[in-house]
Protein backbone atom coordinates (compact mmCIF):
# COMPACT_ATOMS: atom_id res chain seq x y z
CA UNK A 1 0.00 0.00 0.00
CA UNK A 2 2.76 2.48 0.86
CA UNK A 3 4.36 1.92 -2.54
CA UNK A 4 1.49 3.84 -4.14
CA UNK A 5 1.32 6.98 -1.97
CA UNK A 6 3.11 10.30 -2.01
CA UNK A 7 5.78 11.10 0.52
CA UNK A 8 7.12 14.33 1.93
CA UNK A 9 10.76 14.61 2.90
CA UNK A 10 11.63 15.63 6.45
CA UNK A 11 14.87 17.56 5.92
CA UNK A 12 16.01 17.49 9.54
CA UNK A 13 15.67 13.74 10.07
CA UNK A 14 16.34 12.89 6.43
CA UNK A 15 13.22 10.71 6.28
CA UNK A 16 10.47 10.28 3.71
CA UNK A 17 7.08 10.23 5.43
CA UNK A 18 3.88 9.08 3.69
CA UNK A 19 1.22 11.76 3.27
CA UNK A 20 -1.55 9.20 3.77
CA UNK A 21 -1.90 5.72 5.18
CA UNK A 22 -5.05 3.64 5.57
CA UNK A 23 -6.60 3.89 9.04
CA UNK A 24 -4.13 6.57 10.14
CA UNK A 25 -5.33 10.18 10.37
CA UNK A 26 -3.20 12.12 7.88
CA UNK A 27 -2.67 15.01 10.28
CA UNK A 28 -0.62 12.81 12.63
CA UNK A 29 1.69 11.62 9.87
CA UNK A 30 3.51 14.93 10.33
CA UNK A 31 4.72 14.83 13.95
CA UNK A 32 4.75 18.62 14.15
CA UNK A 33 0.96 18.60 13.74
CA UNK A 34 0.61 16.71 17.02
CA UNK A 35 2.24 19.53 19.01
CA UNK A 36 0.27 22.57 20.17
CA UNK A 37 3.45 24.64 20.48
CA UNK A 38 5.15 24.39 17.07
CA UNK A 39 8.25 26.30 18.27
CA UNK A 40 8.66 23.81 21.10
CA UNK A 41 8.40 20.98 18.56
CA UNK A 42 11.13 22.57 16.43
CA UNK A 43 13.46 22.90 19.42
CA UNK A 44 12.80 19.34 20.57
CA UNK A 45 13.23 17.93 17.06
CA UNK A 46 16.58 19.70 16.64
CA UNK A 47 17.70 18.44 20.05
CA UNK A 48 16.72 14.86 19.16
CA UNK A 49 18.44 15.07 15.77
CA UNK A 50 21.60 16.32 17.46
CA UNK A 51 21.42 13.39 19.89
CA UNK A 52 21.35 10.99 16.91
CA UNK A 53 24.36 12.71 15.36
CA UNK A 54 26.27 12.69 18.65
CA UNK A 55 25.48 9.01 19.20
CA UNK A 56 26.86 8.13 15.77
CA UNK A 57 30.21 9.57 16.88
CA UNK A 58 30.60 6.44 19.05
CA UNK A 59 30.74 4.33 15.91
CA UNK A 60 33.70 5.62 13.92
CA UNK A 61 33.78 2.65 11.53
CA UNK A 62 30.24 3.07 10.22
CA UNK A 63 30.21 3.30 6.41
CA UNK A 64 29.70 6.79 5.02
CA UNK A 65 26.44 5.72 3.34
CA UNK A 66 24.90 4.78 6.68
CA UNK A 67 26.15 7.92 8.43
CA UNK A 68 24.75 10.07 5.60
CA UNK A 69 21.33 8.42 5.96
CA UNK A 70 20.82 10.01 9.36
CA UNK A 71 19.68 13.45 10.48
CA UNK A 72 21.04 16.57 8.78
CA UNK A 73 21.87 19.27 11.30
Amino acid sequence: ELDDVKYRHNELFNLDIPTKCTNVPSDILDPKNTWIDKDSYDLSAKKLAQMFVDNFDKFKDIPKEIRNAGPKI
